[in-house]
């Protein structure tokens, strides 16, 4: 199991560079099937608003995501265990009750098209181990660095030769 959990940790650090900044794909102005984030209640979505805007960004990144990467068959696997990693970073930085999270994860499961079975998030949305979710960022924060190092001395470089 542990090898497991370490694997998919490397596989989705090698695809986080790409789809982290996808993120700003998220546009207000697209319209999805989002009115469940805010028609439905259960005990979070009570809670705060933030849930409910988060349920709503979920998707339009989802969408945005499959869209983007449909004809690419690796990426097109990856984004959805993506997707995963994205909403339980964005719920522990919300500053809300981690009490609520199940809630948020079951008003998908139970409402969202692709968390039903036969969608394509179906046994792809859970809720992460803090332990495993802790090792999956670090090693995101460590290949965020390694990026902006890279980045910049490409840069320098560049000028070097100019």
């Amino acid at each position: 199991m542990q090898w497991q959990w370490e694997n998919q940790i490397i596989t989705l650090s090698k695809i986080h560079r790409n789809f982290f900044e996808y993120e700003d794909l998220i546009n207000q102005d697209i319209m999805y099937n989002t009115h469940f984030c805010y028609i439905e209640k259960n005990d979070a979505m009570n809670y705060n608003i933030q849930f409910s805007n988060l349920c709503n960004k979920f998707v339009k990144f989802f969408e945005k995501l499959r869209t983007k990467n449909q004809y690419d068959s690796t990426k097109y696997r990856k984004y959805r265990e993506y997707m995963n990693y994205w909403v339980a970073y964005k719920l522990r930085v919300s500053g809300l009750p981690d009490s609520l999270n199940p809630k948020f994860y079951e008003l998908l499961k139970n409402n969202y098209r692709e968390c039903a079975p036969g969608g394509a998030l179906y046994n792809k949305i859970y809720q992460i181990q803090d332990k495993n979710f802790n090792n999956m960022d670090i090693i995101f924060i460590l290949y965020r660095i390694y990026s902006e190092l890279k980045a910049n001395y490409d840069s320098v470089c560049q000028k070097f030769y100019d």
